[in-house]
């Protein structure tokens, strides 16, 4: 049974950040499973229906806070807890370091001191309720892709919406584009710009390259200065927009994540649809030359049975280009998780990674440390080492 305490459980993602999917609906964390979309829960908490500032203090997400309090953890939140037990960084982790939180010995001390001990003692005498507004939101902008991977569904791309429905496995929309609905889009941009203190967007999709809404939104933050935030993006490499990415440089912290699961043709096996890997490889070491102290690029992996087999060659380009992996160990669907993999095939692998690593600490000889932003190449070693161990505890 998992060990269930605050250290464990506690995430500041509920007084912070917002969610919204591809049909408008609202979501605790991007890190969950879209389990809402399609549901009729998803027309009642949904942008276009509820305003963000009624959302927040909703019943449903006071009680979401009231857990993360409590230490009770919640089977939405499977993935973080899945990527700490593998010795990864979780999103969870990686938002609780905004709110200078640290796990481990440190936790109880910088939990009493962070900057959301005053709202969190709000909480507690509100019955979950927050006295601040997000300063963080994580959208997608509708499920418009030129992929169908493996590993995702209707709701995040309109190919394998296409698909399914050709099969007579789906009866829904193909595109789903909560943008479309005009007094929502334009309702969103201006909470975006009364926001006090907006520290973070970042696009999802679907393809955010290949979005009118994408460019619309970048056009927008700049025209209202609205620059001086982190701005994710994440996109699959199959577009190369050199006045897109010059926008973009206009940012104070640019987190560009490229999401590729292999370096040789099994990326275009996994992520059915896209143009070829030799394509995506080209586009990065292009998108490298607007790389700054500002602008950051990531290699963003999922993990999974179908990939393992080969990354060890992913850890290697990762060192040849200079760009570090944040990883996404694959939780669902459930049956491509690594584990699931026979026991002699994971002893196999398990094998090969204990070698490449023993050959990198070979190599490279550093000290090992928990604590180190992943996302600056300065850092990569740091960063490839620790993803390694992840595989290699994932094959446990």
């Amino acid at each position: 049974m998992r060990e269930i305490s605050l250290e464990k459980v506690f995430c500041n993602v509920p007084w912070y950040e917002v969610h919204i999917n591809a049909d408008g609906s609202y979501h605790t964390c991007g890190a969950q499973p879209n389990k809402i979309s399609g549901t009729p829960a998803a027309q009642i908490f949904n942008i276009s229906n509820m305003p963000i500032s009624e959302y927040i203090n909703h019943p449903k997400t006071c009680g979401v806070r009231n857990n993360k309090l409590n230490g009770i953890p919640e089977l939405l939140c499977e993935q973080c807890y899945h990527e700490e037990d593998n010795g990864n960084y979780s999103k969870r982790q990686r938002e609780l370091l905004k709110s200078v939180i640290f796990t481990g010995n440190n936790f109880i001390k910088s939990f009493n001191e962070s900057p959301i001990a005053k709202h969190i003692s709000y909480t507690k005498a509100h019955q979950g309720k927050t006295n601040i507004m997000p300063i963080s939101y994580h959208v997608s902008l509708g499920n418009e892709c030129n992929s169908a991977c493996k590993m995702c569904d209707v709701y995040a791309s309109s190919k394998i919406a296409s698909i399914k429905k050709k099969e007579g496995t789906y009866a829904g929309p193909v595109k789903i584009n909560w943008t479309n609905d005009n007094n929502a889009w334009l309702d969103f941009l201006t909470t975006l710009s009364q926001t006090k203190n907006l520290r973070a967007i970042h696009i999802i999709g679907g393809e955010p390259f290949i979005m009118p809404r994408f460019v619309e939104l970048v056009d927008y933050l700049i025209a209202n200065n609205l620059t001086n935030i982190y701005f994710g993006v994440t996109t699959n490499g199959t577009v190369y927009n050199k006045l897109l990415l010059k926008k973009l440089s206009k940012f104070s912290h640019l987190d560009l994540g490229i999401s590729i699961e292999a370096v040789s043709n099994l990326n275009d096996k996994i992520r059915v649809g896209s143009i070829k890997i030799e394509k995506i490889i080209e586009n990065i070491r292009k998108i490298i030359l607007y790389r700054s102290d500002n602008f950051f690029i990531t290699l963003r992996t999922v993990p999974s049975i179908l990939s393992i087999p080969e990354y060890d060659t992913m850890l290697d380009f990762s060192l040849d280009v200079n760009i570090p992996i944040m990883s996404n160990m694959l939780s669902h669907p459930s049956y491509l998780r690594i584990e699931n993999l026979p026991v002699d095939k994971k002893k196999e692998l398990y094998q090969k990674f204990t070698n490449w690593l023993s050959n990198f600490d070979k190599k490279y000889n550093i000290e090992v440390i928990n604590n180190f932003n992943d996302r600056d190449p300065n850092e990569i070693l740091h960063a490839t080492r620790k993803e390694a161990v992840s595989i290699l505890n994932s094959l446990k």
